[in-house]
């Protein structure tokens, strides 16, 4: 069968909570060789994930952008 492997990170900035993934994730085509290939997850491996944050908000509720980078 015909696999792939690629990194994906994954990047939730919510209203209230903001974290970080960063996932290894292998696919394999499950479609014949004369069909559109037809891909599914078989295999995820989380390579780092951050702690949950609390998002920081300003006065007006608005996301403080600089405040994420750290």
């Amino acid at each position: 069968m015909n696999t792939r492997q690629l990194l994906s990170v994954g990047i939730d900035i919510g209203t209230t909570t903001t974290q970080v993934i960063f996932l290894r994730l292998e696919l394999v085509n499950r479609a014949a060789v004369s069909q559109v290939p037809r891909y599914e997850f078989i295999k995820r491996d989380i390579s780092w994930q951050s702690p949950v944050f609390f998002t920081p908000v300003d006065k007006q509720g608005e996301r403080k952008r600089p405040s994420l980078r750290r």
